[in-house]
């Protein structure tokens, strides 16, 4: 896979693992997805923060997926006050209150998520 070469070409580019963890994220692999995404964060120290906001958006995403809303919550309180923060935020704090509160884990998560706001990429 191209991006799996290019980032063992350049470890320290932020650039392929973020694509990788794109790619990770587009096919269900939430776990791969996050633990790439969080990597390519740490890489990012001295990038915009529109880039640091799309990687903590898909961090936060990936970890909801993988069910694992308090690291998901962690990451979308990083995002830079924008609509879709907030309405992540939101989701995700219902989502914790939901499962404190059901059994039915899975009918929760599905509720939230049909709510999420779309990934949309920037350039």
């Amino acid at each position: 896979m191209a991006y799996n070469e290019a980032s063992s070409l350049a470890p320290d580019d932020p650039g392929p693992i973020s694509n990788l963890s794109a790619l990770k994220f587009r096919i269900g692999h939430f776990e791969e997805a996050a633990r790439l995404a969080a990597k390519a964060l740490s890489l990012s120290r001295d990038a915009a923060e529109d880039r640091k906001d799309k990687l903590n958006f898909r961090l936060a995403k990936s970890y909801l997926y993988a069910n694992e809303i308090s690291k998901g919550l962690a990451a979308a309180e990083k995002l830079v006050g924008t609509r879709e923060q907030d309405l992540l935020v939101a989701d995700l704090e219902r989502l914790l209150r939901l499962e404190q509160h059901t059994s039915d884990k899975i009918s929760a998560q599905k509720s939230i998520v049909m709510h999420l706001p779309r990934y949309r990429p920037r350039l």
